[in-house]
Order: structure tokens, then C-alpha cells, then sequence
């Protein structure tokens, strides 16, 4: 969900045309949470077992973080080639306007 926010720069750009580092509020509005997912997940590493307890979270093993990120790379692909089919159709649109 959070790869898919910093996709979110533009509605019709592709990420490569507009980079998320484009809007600091967006990278902090990413990065804040992340971290605080971070904290509750392995607040046993950092001496507050309590957190990650009280939500009932372990922390995750590399396999585990590989598996979200193999299920979260094709979302953003999805969303890029959606783009690119809107700015498609919009460009033919165009075309048509023009033509008329």
C-alpha cells in the first residue's frame, strides 16, 4: 500500500517521468508510518516487548519480507501499465478533438 502511495505522484506520469522524491510531504507521509510499523514490529529488538505483544506481531524473517515485497512489486507494475493505457486513450481523445 505504501509502494502504491509514492506511485501516486501523478495520476497519468509514469514514476520514472515523475519520482516520488518530487513531493517531500508524500516521502514523509511514507516514511512516517513505515517506520512506526517498524518500531511495533521489532519492539522486542529495541527493549519494548509490550508493543509488538499488545498487537499480537512478531518480527518478520527475510523470507517473510521477500514475500511481501514479491507480492507487493506487481501492484506497482499493474498501476504503471494503467497509466500507461490511460495516457493512451487520452492521447487519441486528443486526436479526435482535434480532428473535429
Amino acid at each position: 500500500e505504501m509502494l502504491k502511495a509514492l506511485s501516486a505522484v501523478s495520476v497519468d506520469a509514469s514514476m520514472l517521468v515523475v519520482p516520488p522524491h518530487r513531493n517531500p510531504w508524500l516521502l514523509l507521509g511514507v516514511a512516517v508510518p513505515f517506520a512506526l510499523h517498524l518500531v511495533v514490529l521489532y519492539s522486542e529488538f529495541l527493549g519494548i516487548p509490550a508493543f509488538g505483544e499488545s498487537f499480537g506481531l512478531v518480527p518478520l524473517s527475510l523470507a517473510h519480507w521477500k514475500s511481501v515485497f514479491l507480492w507487493s512489486v506487481p501492484i506497482l507494475l499493474v498501476d504503471e501499465v494503467l497509466k500507461s493505457i490511460g495516457r493512451y486513450l487520452n492521447g487519441k481523445k486528443l486526436q479526435q478533438q482535434q480532428q473535429d
